[in-house]
């Protein structure tokens, strides 16, 4: 199948996510890979590996424990 052949059969395109995300989505609104690595403060290269292709099992973020004093 083509690209025109998946757009004809498939007009709309929707976005998942675990459940477990909806409370930072309500939080942040939607975000793209780049932004969540941005939000949470986390290691660029880390970020870049994340966004080089999709992977074959979901991936998770998760923001760094804050630092104590």
């Amino acid at each position: 199948m083509d690209a025109e052949e998946l757009i004809s059969r498939h007009p709309r395109v929707f976005h998942t996510m675990a459940a477990a995300a909806w409370p930072s989505v309500q939080l942040h609104g939607l975000l793209s890979t780049v932004r969540l690595i941005d939000l949470f403060g986390l290691d660029a290269a880390e970020g870049t590996s994340s966004c080089a292709r999709p992977g074959p099992a979901p991936s998770f973020l998760r923001r760094p424990a804050a630092r104590r004093p």
